[in-house]
């Protein structure tokens, strides 16, 4: 036997000894191997190296759940199946455990560890497309700046499991990776190391959280919209008419994130480019489109959709992109805002920060013009020509950075997954800069100037003239057509039946129309098109005898007639003769003709400085047989002037609007467990709707669409159709509808699943959304499940709003990252709590133990709120009251700052307790904006003075103290103090003042907050210096000094006692008098009185309270706030005890003052 072979056995029953130790939850190997090969294998000169002491692999965990929390992928359902798949995002290290065969630690002094991650067919380290992580023993905080390297560090070693922080490059390609270990024994170097291959495939993204990432947003809170957010909305429609089409982008969804690993396959990048965002959402704009590569979608205009399924269909993208890897063929059929729909979905799969654009009249210059050229012929017949205005387009944008342009261009760029123009020879479409598009730089990449042209063409009319010198004169021109308004999903607000999350973007891709700032961009773009400049260089109309006027419509519901208005009034002092020509007829959306409705044309005279006004009626027997999907109209006018030549044009656009379907979702839905829906539709129409079917779809409420054939539905008849829905998870997720039939096409309609119930029955919902809206003292809890990126620490805990002293005066925003606007993660255990977004979220854990603790109820939290409301606010206004009856106490400095105190402690139960408990019951922010700013800085007022009315106590009973027989000024000194304590209370709150405002957040308005990461770092450390450290310092300061000088004056009176015992026996009783002579003298020189004593020792106790109530709130906030404190249920546990605390603190000042004061105890009585 060989020395190979030999040796190869006895790695297979190392292989086998591996494979049937692995762990549950932990992945074996798929080959166990000693690399490299020899060179000849029968060679007696070859001598293989004796087996190492290198450590042997039983199993490897990459911790895909936990991992997953800390890169927000863990609603991907790819890591939620039996056996998880990891899916981390770059830049943001991750963690990896390793358990070893040998019964001992890794040591890093002994053993060689290096994992080798891959990607590609030839990985290569140089070119990016290897890790080589060599594990070393770091133990700094932060990791190295992003250099283009992985880095690795060992984090922990326990017996023979290993445990590892890896951090992939921030510029690392987007897609699979593999991974295999060596091991080895540093000391030798010459032993061929041990390697394994891991099986499981590792997705990596984009990580929009790191600054080093090019697709890095400064505003992170977008991230949970441009990103996590699953649903949204596309507006379609006119300009005067548009509404908010719900799409269900469905990113997290198991099928959705290997089908776009293999559109990016499809786009044959190379793997070194793998990780620009430039070249991967250029690509993402080709392969969306079927034209070339056999992308995802074939894209239809014609009307006919017999061979796949009609663009109004769709309800999400999620089938689409499910069919396409299944089939890896192009699915039928999609029209623009299916192309962005499935676009966003990808860009926000592969961690891109992504939205839906709408242009609302939308050119389309075929010919680099910059104008959309409309001609007519002799007799004012349109003539077809490549350019064309769309009713509406719909496009992407993508966040990313630009460092192959100038500074400044990066940011939103647009990109266009519909098929309109090649460019370089395929059809795709960006990214083009946003700064680019307004400023008309036409030269920087890509497709700028086609965009320019969408959104701000000017609308040329042309008319044939054989007099002219190209055959066409120009009769006019519009500036102001196209571009009429660009709009786009609000972030992080959502209205599920109406506009109120739409938002304009118009800005951000031109200056004000008409501005000079618009036209000199049309002219600095023209400089770089010869037609452009052909165009411009056209003289202009001839002077306007008569003025006329088309006027707009904005919408006609569908079965109502409409009219043609144009108004004609003749400035001179001459009859005029016109020759006029006025049409209607339906088109498609993109502006193309579909039906000829109604047409007249005539010739008449106008009399000298007359006004005529032209009508044109259209009823519904004539429009609705000829109408097309999205019940699109065009009107349009051309009138000549015989006399002068002079020609007018003008076109309107208008939509027969259709009936919204009508979804009644039960008020408690269970997860897991069937519920009913009602859909209800009207037909509008006189005549029968048949082939009639409703489609619904819902991420996380449905495993997949649901379609409903439906019986014919007769004239003007409603119908109701039920279904059902079985969510999959808990939370708020929505639901969208579509209903199609053989006369009426895109008719929808949508809904809210309001915050699921849990099997067990416990309280959640919109119940306990309205008992639980501020439960922030949960989010404190699970804030440690979540990580941010910078130093790799976990997340922050945002100051938060404990019941009662709240360190900002009740802050309403809860800092738990969700992973998306609107919906919350799930858990395996039963703990369901409710943000102040009303959003529903479980913890989750690797055990499935139950946490049946009091902490995670709400009918507890609101009953402790209350108990400590009562106690606070009696407690504190009988010792109020009872200093006011007091004549004889009202005139102690003692008594007049513990009615400082009193007071103060009252109005955080009036003003903090009370508004905690309220909102827990509304929920929604009810009060306005100025009551947002001044119930927050009350609050964070009234919280500071009960801490600095405490110091400037502790202040004067030093005084009081130290100098005890120094009355003159004392009650000034007093009052001075307490004032100032108020004072500063004041300013100190004047930030809450300032940061506080009402917002609507996911469709409800909340009294709201905004900080990034870092200023949650900042705010919070200065709020706890300022609120407790600086005066717990001066505290300590002052009763440091009162114990020294009552020890050592209580010395020197014992001293004195002692010597007059030893002398007793020899004195009189005239010497004994005079001895208490001198301890009067003494006592009036210093010794301090046991009054004050007992009031020291009363304020000790209320300073003890003080410091044990807030130390550990304090502590624990900045624990987390850098990211020192684990996940655990303890901590959960723990955090919300140490928020009880707080408030417990006011109201146990009362009885600390009725125990050590006798008068106020006695006037209760």
């Amino acid at each position: 036997m060989t020395p190979r072979v030999h040796y190869n056995i006895i790695q297979q029953i190392l292989s086998r000894k591996q494979l049937s130790q692995a762990m549950p939850g932990e992945t074996a190997w798929s080959r166990v191997s000693v690399s490299p090969e020899p060179a000849a294998e029968h060679s007696t000169t070859f001598a293989v190296p004796a087996v190492s002491d290198a450590l042997t692999l039983s199993s490897l965990s990459l911790e895909a759940l936990r991992n997953a929390s800390a890169h927000r992928t863990r609603r991907f359902e790819l890591v939620r199946l039996s056996r998880p798949v990891p899916v981390l995002r770059r830049g943001q290290h991750f963690d990896v455990v390793i358990k070893f065969n040998e019964q001992r630690p890794f040591d890093l002094e002994k053993d060689s560890l290096r994992l080798v991650f891959s990607f590609g067919q030839n990985p290569n380290a140089v070119k990016g497309t290897q890790g080589v992580v060599s594990i070393l023993n770091d133990s700094s905080e932060c990791w190295p700046v992003h250099d283009g390297r992985w880095y690795g560090r060992l984090k922990n070693s326990d017996s023979n499991e290993t445990e590892l922080e890896i951090r992939p490059s921030a510029d690392a390609p987007i897609g699979v990776w593999r991974l295999k270990v060596e091991t080895g024994v540093k000391e030798e170097s010459s032993a061929i190391p041990k390697v394994y291959e891991h099986k499981e495939q590792i997705y990596l993204l984009f990580n929009p959280w790191v600054k080093d990432d090019a697709t890095f947003m400064e505003k992170q809170a977008l991230l949970d919209e441009y990103v996590l957010q699953d649903v949204g909305k596309i507006w379609v429609g006119t300009y005067q008419s548009h509404w908010g089409r719900q799409w269900v982008f469905g990113q997290f969804d198991k099928a959705v994130l290997p089908a776009a690993m293999f559109v990016l396959e499809r786009a044959n990048l190379d793997p070194t480019i793998r990780g620009n965002p430039i070249a991967i959402s250029r690509a993402i704009s080709k392969l969306v489109n079927s034209n070339d590569d056999a992308g995802v979608l074939v894209g239809n205009w014609s009307g006919n959709y017999a061979a796949g399924t009609a663009p109004g269909a769709w309800t999400g993208s999620v089938k689409i992109l499910e069919q396409y890897h299944s089939t890896k063929q192009p699915v039928q059929f999609g029209q623009c805002w299916v192309f962005a729909g499935v676009t966003t979905t990808i860009c926000r799969a592969l961690g891109l920060p992504s939205r839906v654009v709408t242009n609302l009249v939308s050119a389309h210059d075929s010919n680099a013009s910059l104008t959309v050229d409309k001609y007519f012929d002799y007799n004012s017949r349109p003539l077809d020509t490549g350019d064309s205005i769309w009713n509406f387009h719909v496009w992407n944008e993508a966040w990313m950075a630009r460092p192959d342009l100038p500074k400044g261009y990066g940011g939103w760029q647009a990109i266009d997954a519909t098929p309109q123009e090649t460019s370089d020879g395929v059809y795709q479409c960006g990214p083009a800069s946003l700064q680019a598009i307004r400023q008309g730089s036409v030269g920087f990449k890509y497709d700028v100037q086609f965009l320019i042209s969408s959104v701000n063409a000017d609308v040329v009319y042309w008319k044939q003239d054989p007099t002219a010198e190209i055959g066409y004169r120009r009769m006019n021109a519009s500036t102001a057509e196209v571009g009429r308004k660009i709009l786009t999903k609000q972030a992080n607000v959502f209205d599920a039946t109406g506009q109120a999350d739409m938002e304009d973007i118009t800005w951000l891709y031109k200056a004000k129309e008409g501005s000079q700032l618009e036209r000199s961009t049309m002219y600095n773009a023209a400089r770089g098109s010869t037609n452009a400049r052909r165009y411009l260089l056209q003289p202009g109309e001839a002077r306007e005898d008569l003025v006329f006027t088309l006027n707009d419509l904005d919408k006609i519901n569908v079965g109502d007639k409409f009219e043609i208005n144009v108004t004609i009034k003749n400035e001179v002092d001459d009859a005029r003769t016109l020759d006029v020509t006025l049409c209607a007829s339906s088109v498609y959306y993109n502006g193309v003709e579909a039906n000829l409705i109604k047409k007249a044309a005539g010739k008449f005279k106008i009399r000298p400085r007359g006004r005529d006004v032209l009508r044109l009626e259209v009823t519904p027997t004539e429009y609705l047989p000829k109408l097309v999907e999205y019940g699109m109209m065009k009107i349009f006018a051309v009138a000549t002037v015989l006399e002068t030549k002079q020609t007018w044009a003008a076109e309107d656009d208008f939509q027969i609007v259709k009936p919204k379907i009508s979804v009644k979702v039960p008020e408690k839905v269970v997860a897991k467990q069937v519920s009913s829906l009602e859909f209800t539709l009207k037909n509008p129409l006189k005549t029968t709707l048949h082939n009639c079917k409703l489609q619904y779809e819902g991420p996380h409420v449905l495993t997949s669409n649901v379609t409903i054939d439906m019986d014919d539905i007769g004239p003007e008849e409603e119908i109701t159709v039920k279904g059902d829905v079985t969510p999959v998870r808990k939370g708020k997720f929505g639901l969208v509808a579509v209903f199609s039939s053989d006369e009426l096409h895109d008719v929808t309609g949508s809904a809210s699943v309001e915050n699921m119930q849990v099997e067990d029955g416990s309280r959640t919902g919109a119940s306990t959304a309205a008992a639980s809206g501020h439960a922030c003292v949960f989010c404190l809890a699970a804030a440690v499940l979540e990580r941010r990126p910078g130093c790799e620490r976990p997340t922050t805990l945002h100051p938060l709003e404990g019941a009662g002293r709240s360190v900002h005066g009740g802050l309403n925003r809860c800092p738990l990252e969700m992973e998306s606007g609107s919906q919350a993660m799930t858990t395996e255990v039963g703990l369901v709590f409710s943000t102040a977004e009303t959003w529903n979220a479980t913890f989750e854990n690797n055990s499935t133990e139950e946490m049946n603790s009091f902490y995670f109820y709400q009918t507890e939290q609101v009953t402790v709120l209350w108990i400590l409301f009562v106690l606070i606010v009696l407690g504190n206004s009988a010792v109020l009251a009872a200093l006011l009856l007091d004549s004889k106490g009202r005139k102690s400095r003692m008594n007049f700052f513990i009615m400082h105190l009193a007071f103060a402690d009252l109005s955080v139960g009036l003003i903090s307790v009370l508004t905690d408990i309220v909102w827990r019951i509304t929920v929604t922010w009810h009060a306005g904006h100025v009551a947002c700013k001044l119930i927050r800085f009350s609050q964070g007022m009234v919280t500071y003075s009960s801490t600095y009315v405490l110091v400037v106590l502790s202040i004067d009973r030093y005084d009081a103290i130290t100098h005890p027989m120094n009355f003159s000024g004392s009650w000034r000194r007093s009052r001075i103090l307490v004032a100032v304590a108020w004072l500063l209370s004041a300013v100190f709150s004047i930030p809450l003042l300032i940061l506080y405002e009402e917002k609507e957040i996911q469709g409800k308005l909340q009294c709201w907050i905004e900080l990034d990461q870092w200023q949650w770092q900042v705010y919070m450390v200065l709020v706890s210096v300022s609120l407790f450290f600086i005066p717990a310092l001066i505290i300590t300061f002052c009763y440091a000094v009162i114990v020294i000088t009552i020890w050592s004056k209580s010395k020197m009176l014992t001293g004195k006692k002692k010597r007059c015992h030893r002398n007793g026996s020899h004195r009189n009783s005239s010497s004994r008098s005079r001895e208490d002579a001198d301890s009067r003298r003494a006592s009036s020189r210093g010794i301090i009185p046991r009054a004050k004593i007992k009031t020291v020792k009363m304020t000790f106790i209320i300073v003890f309270v003080f410091v044990l109530c807030w130390s550990p709130y304090m502590v624990f906030d900045l624990l987390q706030v850098f990211g020192h404190v684990p996940n655990t249920q303890t901590n959960i546990a723990v955090a919300t005890f140490i928020q009880s605390l707080a408030p417990l603190n006011s109201a146990a000042n009362p009885l600390i003052y009725c125990f050590f004061s006798t008068p106020i105890c006695r006037t209760l009585r």
